[in-house]
């Protein structure tokens, strides 16, 4: 069985961008995803896709029988 890995097309981390309205999923959170620049630096990107499903189907929250392309949606 051929390894599978976390890829996103463009059109995902756009969808994924919108959907977050520019901010942190994580309850509580205030901050960001992209934070602005300043007079010493540039925009940062300041969080990380999270996923529902493991990567691994034996992985914390895994799933079996989801393809690479499910793996990799939004």
């Amino acid at each position: 069985m051929a390894k599978l890995r976390r890829k996103y097309t463009d059109k995902t981390i756009k969808i994924l961008f919108a959907l977050s309205r520019n901010q942190c999923a994580y309850p509580g959170c205030l901050n960001p995803v992209i934070a602005p620049a300043t007079e010493k630096s540039g925009p940062h990107v300041s969080n990380q896709i999270s996923h529902i499903y493991a990567l691994a189907e034996d992985g914390p929250r895994g799933k079996a029988g989801l393809t690479e392309k499910e793996l990799n949606a939004p």
